[in-house]
């Protein structure tokens, strides 16, 4: 279980999205927004992960209180701020 929503962000892209930068996961999406991509990312977990990832789990990753939406747009905006 993660506590600290900076944590709980870049586990949710290493266990999700993996050695993928946040500026080559944008260039896939492109004309998206960060919330468009993600969404859409999001939406297909279950079929990238099949019988490991049910949309249940997309709520609240690994306890943490964030859904994998939220986490995963965090991580991408802190990574193209900096």
């Amino acid at each position: 279980m993660v506590t600290d929503r900076k944590q709980a962000e870049s586990q949710a892209w290493d266990g999700l999205v993996g050695e993928q930068s946040p500026e080559e996961f944008m260039q896939y999406s492109e004309g998206m927004t960060i919330e468009e991509a993600v969404a859409s990312y999001v939406k297909d977990l279950p079929d990238i992960f099949p019988g490991e990832i049910e949309e249940k789990d997309l709520e609240d990753f690994d306890g943490s209180g964030y859904t994998v939406q939220e986490l995963l747009e965090g991580y991408i905006k802190t990574a193209i701020k900096n």
